[in-house]
């Protein structure tokens, strides 16, 4: 899938050395065309702050940018009703323990880099602070929640580890106060986690698809 993405794109990706201090990292966000303008804009401004402390700079992509250059490169989609423009669920029936926000790939022990948002559960979890605002507040509520969310998978695939922080983004689970506070952080721990180390630019990147990358 990744061996496609690169291929039609264009895109090629840089080795990631210990001594880089910033990286760029892309987004490949299918269906993002789905979210409304105001929850993209709000989403991209809060994704672009919660990394920046980890040293990496976001660009998000839905269309084809051919030879654009990146050292880090994810996947991610986004399932369900994405609008907020809809009448809201009145009550919160999804346990954040038994029914993820998001899931992110793994194999053979690899975090790979794909992801997928859910959108219905994060709506359905934010659903009664968005309620008395307006449409326009609303998506820019959401956007940000689901920025986090992003964040939250991001970290596991940077630090390519399937393990949880005690605090912050990268917490085991996200309530509707931390999708909505003012600010809400990845903490120091999961800022280690997530800096560069020597090898090829995705750890978790299979070689078979690195292959295919350069075979073409």
């Amino acid at each position: 899938m990744l061996a496609r993405w690169l291929a039609v794109f264009g895109i090629i990706l840089l080795p990631v050395f210990v001594q880089a201090q910033t990286r760029t990292l892309a987004v490949y966000a299918e269906d993002s065309d789905r979210l409304d303008a105001v929850a993209t804009n709000a989403l991209q401004v809060e994704l672009q702050r919660v990394m920046a402390p980890a040293g990496i700079d976001i660009a998000i992509r839905g269309v084809q940018r051919s030879g654009e250059e990146f050292q880090l490169l994810v996947v991610g989609s986004f399932d369900g009703n994405c609008s907020v423009d809809r009448q809201l669920p009145l009550t919160h029936t999804i346990s954040l323990h038994s029914a993820p926000l998001a899931d992110t790939s793994i194999s053979g022990g690899h975090v790979l880099p794909y992801f997928r948002v859910d959108c219905n559960r994060v709506i359905e979890t934010l659903a009664p602070a968005l309620r008395p605002l307006t449409v326009s507040l609303r998506n820019a509520a959401l956007g940000r929640a689901l920025a986090r969310v992003m964040a939250h998978e991001i970290y596991h695939i940077v630090a390519q580890t399937v393990d949880h922080q005690e605090s912050g983004i990268a917490k085991a689970a996200l309530s509707m106060k931390d999708l909505t506070a003012t600010q809400f952080d990845l903490n120091p721990a999961s800022l280690h986690r997530m800096q560069p180390i020597t090898g090829p630019a995705f750890p978790g990147l299979p070689k078979s698809a690195l292959a295919a990358v350069r075979a073409r």
